[in-house]
């Protein structure tokens, strides 16, 4: 996690009745779902559409939800896509809302318990602790997991 001046800046990403945390200097943009083309032929397996980039490479979409298994994610309204920059590329998750920017100090900011560390795919980077924090007694969640 990138920290600076001791907190990391964060958004929240509403799927199905869960939220997750990512981390801004991950994330590109955030964009309407209307942008979504459908899917070419080269697909990538789970992928839903692309969207355009001007003068380079559509980037592919994935289901936030379909991802994580989220059981109710499914049948969610789906408004945002989330433009996130990994080790292999842009992607893009489709997520059924999005928050604020929030400002979240190190002091709250969790390692990983072991056992959810999964080496062959590194989803996981922390965990947030929101108890206290301004502008997000709002979410009803004190705990959240960081991507």
């Amino acid at each position: 996690m990138q920290t600076n001046n001791e907190s990391v800046r964060i958004i929240l990403c509403g799927v199905g009745s869960e939220s997750y945390a990512l981390e801004m200097s991950a994330v590109s943009s955030v964009r309407q779902a209307a942008e979504i083309q459908p899917v070419t032929n080269d697909a990538m397996k789970g992928q839903v559409g692309e969207v355009p980039v001007e003068g380079d490479e559509p980037i592919p979409v994935f289901s936030m939800g379909e991802r994580l298994q989220c059981p109710d994610a499914v049948n969610t309204q789906r408004d945002h896509v989330v433009i996130v920059r990994t080790s292999r590329g842009m992607l893009a998750l489709i997520v059924g809302s999005v928050s604020h920017v929030i400002s979240v100090p190190a002091a709250n900011l969790l390692n990983v318990p072991p056992v959810l560390i999964d080496a062959r795919t590194r989803v996981i980077k922390g965990l947030v602790n929101l108890a206290g924090l301004q502008g997000a007694e709002h979410l009803g969640e004190e705990l959240l997991v960081l991507l």
